[in-house]
């Protein structure tokens, strides 16, 4: 139970970091229900027999919509669940998007919620990717090996809504109770990473960026490395059906901790002073984040170009990198990319802009250090903008 004595850190003015206890005492838990019986089950219950699984012993779970979408008690008995006392619950911080109070455990975590009404009505990601300071805050979650699943809510039904494309968070396709499955695949896969690699992913703050690549990388459709390198491994809201939790275990016991990828950190080294500021905000701005940057243009038909880097990317084992620079969303004639140097760390992008009105365009980053392929970051471009 976390309560009002709960020990916080204000390490920005929109981030609170709370400090977790220790787990309890307890006798030792099965790693997953003992009444399940299918696939996925039977090969986490080999790994850990055979003391290759990390387990979830380590793990926190965050529900966020008082038991409407949670993980049941038995699903995965060595998760230790986290409770908000009144005190807090009355500063709405056990409900809705998280980033409010985040953790220094590894926490999954996950909300069937969304804004239903009133002109900002909207899922909790759209939220999140249109009121600062949550992007800020969705960024040092996934910096701080917290995962959170949320749903679309009528945000990709009829038309995709969403203003950029992120990593920062699990988006699924549906409303409530879509999000379950998600969190099950993310409680596996952490269960199956070798104690080793789990305990270093922890260390280096690459948890998060390490499951979403597994996750990507080991989806129905994505069969090889090419079609990881394509935008069928990266959209911003994946469906339950291409979930593969044996294909994601197995993956994530493959990871040595000397292998483990990098995340990917992008920033904007030059764009056209084309942003006109209309009040205090800049016009087709939404954010700038480590792993996510989002504009909005508008109309016009001359060219746009902006340049990005991945330079301050760093490999926790220190291995040479390369980048691999995609186009998500449009033809590729409509966006061309130019290299500015070695290794593909620096990309010029001209946008073709009257061919694109009213397209997100996402551009998606990803390092590969010889060993593994990252999670994506992205440069989302939109075209008229969603708000």
């Amino acid at each position: 139970m976390l309560d009002g004595t709960l020990r916080l850190a204000r390490v920005a003015p929109y981030l609170t970091i709370a400090h977790l206890p220790e787990p309890p005492e307890r006798e030792p838990q099965p790693i997953i229900d003992p009444e399940r019986d299918d696939d996925a089950a039977r090969y986490l219950r080999r790994l850990a027999a055979s003391g290759r699984a990390a387990g979830l012993d380590s793990v926190y779970y965050d529900n966020r919509d008082d038991g409407h979408s949670e993980l049941p008690p038995t699903a995965f008995p060595q998760i230790t669940r986290i409770r908000y006392d009144d005190v807090l619950r009355a500063k709405g911080l056990g409900y809705g998007l998280a980033g409010a109070l985040l953790f220094d455990r590894i926490v999954i975590g996950n909300s069937s919620t969304a804004y239903t009404s009133g002109p900002d009505a909207r899922s909790l990601p759209r939220h999140a990717m249109t009121h600062p300071p949550e992007p800020q805050r969705a960024y040092a979650s996934y910096a701080l090996n917290h995962i959170y699943v949320y749903p679309e809510h009528r945000d990709h039904d009829e038309a995709d809504l969403f203003p950029a494309n992120w990593p920062y968070m699990l988006i699924s396709q549906g409303s409530s109770y879509s999000d379950r499955p998600f969190l099950e695949a993310i409680a596996m896969t952490i269960a199956a990473f070798r104690p080793e690699t789990l305990a270093r992913l922890e260390r280096e703050q690459l948890l998060a960026p390490t499951v979403q690549m597994v996750f990507r990388r080991a989806q129905l459709r994505v069969r090889s490395r090419s079609a990881y390198l394509s935008g069928e491994a990266h959209p911003a809201v994946f469906d339950a059906d291409a979930i593969q939790p044996v294909r994601m275990m197995a993956l994530a016991q493959s990871i040595a901790p000397e292998d483990i990828p990098p995340m990917v950190r992008l920033r904007v080294e030059h764009e056209a002073d084309e942003l006109v500021r209309d009040g205090s905000a800049p016009r087709g701005y939404w954010f700038d984040t480590p792993s996510s940057i989002a504009r909005t243009w508008y109309s016009g038909d001359e060219p746009r170009t902006i340049i990005l880097s991945s330079s301050e990317t760093s490999d926790p084992n220190q291995r040479p990198l390369r980048f691999e620079w995609l186009v998500i969303g449009t033809a590729p004639e409509n966006v061309r990319l130019v290299p500015q140097g070695p290794n593909g760390a620096s990309m010029r992008i001209v946008f073709r802009q009257g061919a694109l009105s009213g397209q997100r365009i996402d551009i998606a980053v990803i390092a590969d250090n010889g060993r593994h392929l990252s999670a994506p970051a992205f440069f989302s471009v939109t075209y008229g903008g969603h708000i």
